[in-house]
């Protein structure tokens, strides 16, 4: 190892002579510059050594580069010698070596990469993006980053064969496919616009083909009659397109994901033709192949193949990319609407309710003018399946409740009625609809048996944090409700046990923050009084949920978190803070201590005490000291507590 360490370092002799002619390093640093580099030779070459060791010698050897050019240009040198080029060709070598060793390691051929395009060393990125694909010839990024390598050069036939190539390699690949198109696409237009200029075919009519001057003799035009014809014939730019288009899908069928990216990226590449090109032969073939494509692969009920269990961001992306093709083409929404509603999943009625009620037009509602998009809301509404699911009519009638464009008041409030007494019949055990109608349907149009907004909420299930806060609302507001209601049974208000009922009507996984929040609100609303004994109510139900640790945990959180922030802007007697200096301790006993939340909810111990002391209050509560060591041994990451603590703490002396 000391021989080749040796020749290395010998290799380096011109480069070191140069650069002390030119003044730009010292005796003593280059001195350092060479102990440093013996260094990291041995380092890379031990049996032990790691990828670390050659990214560290690389970092090192960039920063000497950068530094050697910053003074060169300083001390004003233009000519170019031995030591301008060998420090990014010392560069190019540890990183062979390194991907040599690490063959398997896709971040270091990507660095490698990513450092020869920095330092435009261009023969040397066309070598290592070949060896990467030799090593991993199943990486679609190679394959891109070669082919564009090779296009951005000028090679525009060894770009198409290294994505065909490609797609040999990976036949699935919906990035390579839509490449490849792109790529066609580019070459249509540029042999259209060469074909233009060169007044061999009109870009609006391709029947236009230069004619020989009236003033030409017939002899001249016969001798080149047939040369005329034959070059100034129409050609098919877009045949190579279409058929791409044909096996791409043909390839992608069976993947709904794949097929979906593969027919935007097309529809893209396909609208970024210029207008003057749309007239050429074969180009209304290609947007006519490509909007029976898209109307083929649109997921849904009339689907036999595998497109129609796809997931639903798939599905609205392939939906939206038909009704804009539908639009483009002079369509209307309202027809839109029957096909979707007919037709499409689920998700994909939720996706075309939000689109028709948004204020501002995206890429997709942009055609079409106001009045139909709101007439084409109405007609949703109306729609049987809409009705059917319990989503799809909570998402229209969103909609509508925001207002239809173009369309009077009266008739958008008839078709949220309508929909909204058809839904909650349809679904009786749904609460957000039960709820909805008791608010904004009359008496005589409210479905039968819904009961009270109290029966409501007892049958409430699968809520998430949100829709339980909204419910909880409508229990309070209602009539014969308030936060100084006769006890029931068992000493609870009427709100006490509701919050109870909702808690546990909570889905699982949803977050009781909302309606904590909510709960104890309300009961603010009336003194501090009335939020000391809410709170203790909330941490009385929390202790009672043994069999759900998680949601009790989160409860306890959120509850405790309301209290410091009110106990920080109101004064609190010693007893109410002993007590939640209990509830504190009580709470990081049930947290782990890998928890996140541990950390929190110590830095937050530790402010409380802070807090007290700063008033007075420290009889019988422990000191901010002690909590915070008491910190650091129960925490699993100490040094992020600590970092967190420190922060706090320069925070609160400012």
């Amino acid at each position: 190892m000391a021989d080749m360490v040796q020749d290395e370092m010998e290799g380096m002799v011109l480069e070191l002579q140069d650069l002390r002619r030119k003044k730009i390093f010292n005796q003593d640093e280059l001195k350092q510059i060479i102990d440093k580099r013996r260094e990291f030779e041995y380092s890379i070459r031990s049996r032990k050594a790691s990828q670390l060791d050659f990214l560290g010698y690389v970092r090192y050897e960039v920063a000497v580069e950068c530094l050697r050019s910053r003074r060169s240009k300083q001390k004003g040198w233009k000519h170019k010698s031995v030591s301008d080029y060998s420090g990014i060709t010392r560069i190019g070598n540890i990183f062979k070596r390194c991907c040599w060793k690490f063959k398997g390691d896709k971040r270091i051929w990507y660095q490698f990469a990513d450092y020869c395009m920095r330092a435009g060393v261009s023969n040397l990125l066309t070598m290592v993006l070949r060896r990467a694909l030799k090593h991993h010839p199943k990486e679609v990024g190679f394959w891109l980053l070669a082919s564009d390598r090779e296009l951005k050069v000028g090679h525009i036939s060894g770009g198409r064969k290294l994505l065909l190539r490609g797609i040999r390699t990976l036949p699935t690949s919906a990035k390579l496919w839509s490449e490849l198109m792109n790529l066609e696409m580019q070459i249509a237009r540029h042999m259209l616009a060469v074909r233009a200029v060169d007044g061999l075919e009109s870009a609006l009519n391709p029947k236009a083909v230069t004619k020989s001057d009236e003033g030409q003799n017939q002899s001249a035009e016969a001798a080149s009659e047939k040369s005329e014809g034959i070059n100034s014939a129409p050609v098919d730019s877009w045949a190579p397109a279409r058929l791409l288009l044909k096996k791409g899908l043909e390839r992608l069928s069976g993947m709904p994901r794949s097929c979906s990216e593969f027919l935007i990226a097309s529809d893209k590449y396909h609208r970024m033709v210029d207008p003057d090109m749309v007239e050429t032969m074969g180009f209304d073939q290609l947007t006519q192949e490509l909007r029976s494509a898209v109307a083929d692969y649109r997921p849904g009920d009339f689907q036999k193949n595998s497109s129609s269990d796809c997931a639903d961001d798939t599905a609205i992306a392939v939906w939206e990319l038909w009704w804009s093709q539908e639009l483009r083409s002079g369509s209307h929404w309202t027809s839109i609407v029957e096909a979707v509603a007919t037709l499409a999943p689920q998700a994909v009625i939720r996706s075309l309710a939000v689109s028709l009620s948004a204020r501002v037009p995206c890429a997709a509602t942009a055609f079409g003018n106001v009045t139909d998009r709101g007439n084409a809301l109405l007609r949703l509404a109306q729609e049987p399946r809409v009705a059917a699911d319990v989503m799809s009519a909570l998402s229209v009638l969103e909609a509508l409740d925001r207002g239809c464009n173009g369309v009077s008041a009266s008739s958008t409030s008839a078709a949220f009625e309508q929909l909204l007494r058809t839904a909650a019949s349809s679904h009786p055990s749904c609460s957000r609809l039960a709820a909805l109608a008791w608010r904004r349907l009359s008496g005589a149009s409210q479905p039968e048996g819904r009961g009270d907004v109290a029966d409501i909420a007892k049958r409430a299930h699968e809520l998430d944090g949100a829709e339980a806060a909204q419910m909880l609302l409508l229990v309070i507001s209602a009539p014969g409700t308030s936060s100084h209601s006769t006890a029931t049974d068992g000493g609870k208000q009427p709100e006490q046990t509701n919050f109870e009922t909702l808690l546990r009507a909570l889905k699982k996984g949803a977050s009781p923050q909302p309606l904590v929040n909510t709960f104890l609100g309300h009961a603010l609303g009336g003194g501090i009084d009335g939020f000391v004994a809410a709170s203790d109510h909330v941490w009385a139900v929390g202790s009672r949920l043994w069999d759900e640790p998680r949601l009790r945990h989160l409860l306890a959180a959120s509850v405790l978190e309301a209290e410091c922030r009110a106990t920080s802007a109101a004064v609190v007697n010693h007893k109410r803070q002993l007590k939640l200096a209990a509830r504190f301790e009580e709470l990081l006993s049930t947290l782990d201590d890998g928890d996140e939340m541990k950390v929190e909810w110590w830095l937050r111990y530790g402010e409380f005490l802070q807090h007290a002391a700063a008033r007075g209050c420290t009889s019988g509560l422990p000191s901010p000291t002690d909590v915070h060591w008491r910190a650091m041994r129960s925490v699993k990451d100490q040094e992020f507590y600590a970092e967190q603590a420190f922060k706090r703490l320069q925070l609160g002396s400012a």
